[in-house]
């Protein structure tokens, strides 16, 4: 999949608030880099509770379909990768 760099002004993460855009962004480019995100990175990187970090993980979902996917073994979201074949 070819990946271009998520920022807060990207159109699928209109209608949020600035903060939730930029924690959003920046949890999408994380995930990207690293291939996993669990809910404690979001608290870490928007300095939010637990609770929000699920908030904002479904958000990730509901805007971005198929893009992750929850690894029950190691307990957290893996990105999907996808062929562009």
């Amino acid at each position: 999949m070819t990946w271009n760099a998520i920022t807060s002004h990207h159109q699928s993460l209109a209608g949020l608030r600035l903060p939730a855009r930029e924690r959003l962004a920046r949890a999408l480019n994380l995930m990207f880099v690293r291939k996993y995100i669990n809910r404690s990175d979001i608290c870490a990187i928007g300095e939010v509770s637990v609770a929000q970090a699920a908030c904002d993980i479904r958000e990730i979902k509901a805007r971005f379909p198929g893009l992750i996917r929850y690894d029950a073994t190691n307990k957290r979201y893996v990105f999907n990768e996808v062929d562009d074949a």
